[in-house]
């Protein structure tokens, strides 16, 4: 629903580490949160946590600059 795909992939490189990977594996990769866990090596509410915790830092960055 973000118009700028570049914007939004740069945001997502702005991100630490952790929530990083979990936005590339669960929203861009669409892995299921158990796949996910397994590449990772963490938990799946670990992955719950970071994954809310980047996408409330996405909307923020987002709304932000539009």
């Amino acid at each position: 629903v973000f118009g700028d795909t570049t914007e939004l992939r740069q945001a997502v490189s702005d991100l630490p580490p952790g929530q990083r990977r979990a936005i590339e594996l669960l929203k861009m990769q669409e892995l299921s949160l158990k796949e996910a866990a397994e590449v990772t090596g963490t938990s799946v509410g670990a992955l719950k946590v970071a994954t809310h915790r980047a996408m409330a830092s996405l909307r923020k960055i987002l709304m932000k600059d539009s």
